[in-house]
């Protein structure tokens, strides 16, 4: 509202009703109009510099829109867990919000930025050109990224899904090959219950619930290193790409948790992985405990 124009109201209503000076009224009000300006102009600026990530955070994951409460779930298992073996670990939760506003490159000491699982569509909507700009300059400056499943969506330009190609405007673009989801011979998403606990070339047996590959129906050129995959068709379950590490199955997954067929060992096996190859690709050395003797 225009200041002289609530003047105008006070000279009417209150002057004239109590008898006050116009002068002091005027005094008043410009009082509270800028009371209440420097007070937005400060609640303003607070915002612009609330992000959560502190000098000693090491990963973040995503929180918002565009993964679901099971990913996130695992996620946070899979990070607990590795805290409780290595305590100098410190990872921290980001919003869609959280994303835009953090200068992600600007953390010496963060080494990985972590897309879960979940819907790569709502992600990128949610995430916006202004977080997307945020995690590639990240890249940039030396820092890695990991996507699980959607994550892996996310981080390509462009993805077929369920023989539709989509392009979303605000996709990561960082993956520069063609990739395509769901195997369907494996677990067709779109048929109940939509995962399973497939075997993989490394004997590992990890959760896939409509994660990507390359080499199924519509893609064939891979880039980066395959690091694992399914015995079914040999293909790739577990791919890293320069400062990328992109995994079809959830390595992350935790037993019992929204899911059947993941035994506790299995899921221990995944998370020693995981954590190597998570150290690998972000050049980190936090500590793994070793794969148990084999039984004879």
């Amino acid at each position: 509202m225009n200041p002289s124009a609530v003047m105008t109201i006070a000279e009417t209503s209150v002057a004239g009703a109590r008898g006050y000076s116009l002068a002091g009224i005027r005094i008043i009000l410009i009082a509270l109009l800028l009371a209440t300006n420097l007070f937005a102009v400060d609640a303003h600026a607070r915002g612009a510099v609330a992000c959560p990530v502190k000098d000693s955070t090491d990963f973040v994951y995503y929180s918002g829109s565009g993964t679901n409460s099971i990913s996130q779930s695992w996620m946070v298992h899979f990070l607990d867990w590795w805290k409780a073996q290595d305590s100098n670990i410190d990872y921290q939760e980001l919003s869609a919000a959280d994303v835009a506003a953090c200068n992600l490159a600007s953390y010496p000491n963060l080494a990985m930025y972590i897309q879960p699982g979940g819907d790569a569509y709502l992600a990128q909507e949610s995430i916006g050109d202004a977080g997307k700009t945020r995690i590639k300059d990240f890249l940039a400056s030396g820092g890695s990224y990991f996507g699980a499943c959607a994550g892996w969506y996310y981080a390509a330009g462009g993805y077929t899904w369920q023989d539709s190609y989509y392009a979303h405007a605000d996709l990561l673009g960082a993956y520069p090959a063609a990739i395509e989801g769901s195997i369907r011979e494996l677990a067709d998403y779109e048929v109940g219950p939509g995962y399973t606990v497939a075997s993989l070339d490394n004997g590992h047996r990890a959760v896939y619930w409509g994660g990507p590959t390359i080499g199924y129906e519509n893609t064939s050129e891979l880039a980066g290193l395959v690091e694992a995959r399914f015995q079914y068709r040999a293909l790739p379950a577990v791919v890293r790409y320069n400062n990328l590490l992109l995994t079809s199955v959830h390595l992350e997954a935790y037993e019992n948790d929204r899911v059947t067929g993941l035994a506790t060992a299995e899921r221990e096996a995944n998370y020693r992985y995981l954590a190597r190859l998570i150290n690998q690709t972000a050049g980190t050395g936090f500590f793994v405990p070793a794969d148990p003797e084999p039984k004879h």
